[in-house]
């Protein structure tokens, strides 16, 4: 729940319920509830909004759990959500898949949703300089390497990202980095 506190500040929440499986240790929040990663324990109809961030990738059946996300969803209500589409193996075992645009698109609408909106972050230039950066932080074991490393490449990085362009649509041989959404019940 690292948005907690950004989210509660907003007038307009008058509620926030985070909820997460059991064990998670990466955030000092601790959640509101505990599921089993299937069924979400809240009423149908019950919220305004969920937001889904960097979650379909760890899931075993991510149309079930978009599908149980629809249920729990008042009418009119917001599905709003981010996950990679490159990125390192992370929280290993528990990283299933990556999903495309079109394999995103294709589990909100079997889920129920009716519209959503699918954009996409980063281009080949980002996508280069987050894989540069990656291989340094987690690839180069030597201390002095990695260190001697980030100083060389901090400005050729930092240039990748700054020109690279903005993904509009989803074409033949483009790159992301990640891919944000939002579906409306």
């Amino acid at each position: 729940m690292p948005y907690k506190e950004a989210i509660q500040s907003v007038a307009a929440v008058t509620q926030y319920i985070g909820i997460d499986w059991p064990g998670t240790t990466y955030y000092a929040n601790k959640p509101d509830l505990i599921w089993d990663g299937t069924t979400i324990p809240l009423a149908n109809n019950s919220v305004d909004c969920v937001l889904f961030t960097e979650v379909l990738e760890h899931l075993g059946d991510p149309l079930a759990v978009c599908t149980e996300i629809y249920r729990v969803l008042r009418p009119g209500g917001v599905l709003v959500g981010t996950t990679p589409f490159f990125w390192i193996l992370h929280e290993v075992p528990n990283d299933m898949q990556r999903l495309s645009p079109y394999g995103l698109k294709r589990i909100l609408e079997k889920s129920g949703f009716q519209t959503h909106e699918i954009t996409g972050a980063g281009g080949w230039n980002t996508s280069l300089a987050q894989f540069i950066c990656m291989y340094i932080g987690f690839g180069v074991k030597n201390r002095l390497l990695r260190k001697a490393l980030k100083l060389l490449c901090y400005f050729p990085v930092l240039l990748l990202v700054k020109t690279d362009r903005e993904t509009v649509e989803f074409r033949h041989t483009d790159m992301i980095n990640s891919i944000a959404f939002n579906a409306t019940k």
